[in-house]
């Protein structure tokens, strides 16, 4: 009998182990690239801001260990430069533009597709074509109406070339509008879950329908609308709002944000390696500075959520 139970037990041993190999194996692969890709980048982006590069005339790199010396070049291009208080200027700009049109905008344009209005399939195929269109094949056709139709039907010159100030608020329309495809499909999304018996036992009591988006659609998806807000908000200081597609890296200081001066930093062939360990510095302040920014709105934002489930 217990040679019987011992057969048994080491024939589930072996089976537990050719299944536990199964799962190593399968996860193998996306846990060194998490290791390499993920860990390891940000290790050595971290490590980066207390380095410095120095290039030679010969092409060789010399490291060396300046510790807080770069993170004082950041402090002195902030409080001692009119670029980069523009660059925060226009980065808040864009943030609160998202924010307050762009979210009320994508919020109108998912009701109306779900009340299944007048043009729902019309509105749904415009605000869902951004997405599908490739970003750089719509920048370049974008450029194309603005810089050359334009001037040749009105005259004058391009929209975006000339008044940086007009160029920054047409950069900020276009931004705008190919951001809709995906909240507009995340809050579509979460409207349709919302049961049809509730609707329709609003309606009988008379319930209108912009009653109905300020009563019932819109405490129902707030969680959705939560996290959208979340995520803009930790995107404050690397949102480029697609300057360099637009411009490469000869945008016009007026336009910069944060986020566009940080990726034509390590992007661009201009640049060398030493300008990484400033960028890193760059990155590391921006992130001391939104992550305690990003749990204070979370947690008023939770306060809001009135906890309706459905």
């Amino acid at each position: 009998m217990k040679q019987t139970n011992n057969k048994y037990k080491d024939k589930f041993k072996q089976k537990r182990i050719k299944e536990l190999g199964f799962y190593w194996a399968v996860l193998a692969i996306p846990l060194i690239q998490f290791c390499i890709m993920y860990i390891g980048v940000n290790l050595n982006s971290f490590i980066l801001a207390f380095k410095d590069y120095n290039v030679g005339t010969d092409g060789s790199v010399t490291i060396n260990w300046v510790y807080f010396d770069n993170f004082k070049k950041v402090f002195n291009d902030i409080f001692r430069s009119d670029l980069f208080s523009t660059m925060f200027l226009n980065s808040m700009t864009v943030y609160a533009v998202n924010l307050i049109a762009g979210t009320m905008l994508a919020l109108f344009f998912s009701y109306y597709i779900y009340k299944k209005f007048t043009g729902v399939e019309f509105f749904r195929f415009m605000l869902i074509l951004p997405s599908v269109i490739s970003a750089v094949a719509f920048v370049l056709i974008f450029k194309y109406i603005a810089d050359r139709f334009f001037p040749q039907v009105f005259g004058g010159a391009g929209l975006l070339t000339g008044d940086p100030h007009r160029s920054f608020r047409i950069i900020m329309a276009f931004n705008l509008f190919i951001g809709f495809g995906t909240s507009v499909l995340m809050y579509s999304n979460a409207m349709s879950r919302i049961p049809d018996s509730l609707i329709e036992s609003a309606q009988l009591e008379g319930c209108s329908v912009i009653r109905e988006f300020f009563e019932i659609t819109l405490p129902l998806v707030y969680p959705t609308l939560e996290t959208f807000l979340i995520v803009g908000l930790s995107n404050l200081f690397i949102d480029q709002a697609n300057l360099f597609t637009f411009y490469t890296d000869n945008a016009d200081p007026q336009i910069q944000t944060v986020g566009y001066y940080l990726f034509s930093q390590v992007f661009t062939e201009r640049n060398t390696m030493s300008t990484y360990p400033v960028a890193s510095a760059w990155g590391l302040m921006m992130t001391v500075i939104t992550v305690p920014v990003v749990f204070i709105a979370k947690y008023f934002l939770d306060k809001l959520d009135k906890g309706v489930e459905f």
